[in-house]
């Protein structure tokens, strides 16, 4: 049972971007997550997260990612 319930390590992974078009309602299957830079931990974070969120504001694309917040959960 262990190992049918552990489906990784904790953290996010980035698994690619995909046009906005594509993302439908019953995509999201679980309720959502805030997930904020913190430049203490990460020199620059805050930075790169605005680049990204601009960017894929030009693009009309969203980011598809892989969510463990915490082990065997």
């Amino acid at each position: 049972m262990k190992q049918v319930k552990n489906f990784g390590l904790s953290g996010m992974k980035l698994m690619g971007f995909k046009p906005r078009s594509y993302l439908k309602l019953y995509h999201n299957i679980k309720h959502s997550y805030f997930i904020f830079p913190d430049d203490q931990k990460a020199n620059g974070s805050s930075q790169v997260s605005h680049a990204l969120i601009l960017e894929m504001l030009r693009k009309d694309q969203v980011m598809i990612a892989k969510f463990i917040p915490r082990e065997n959960s």
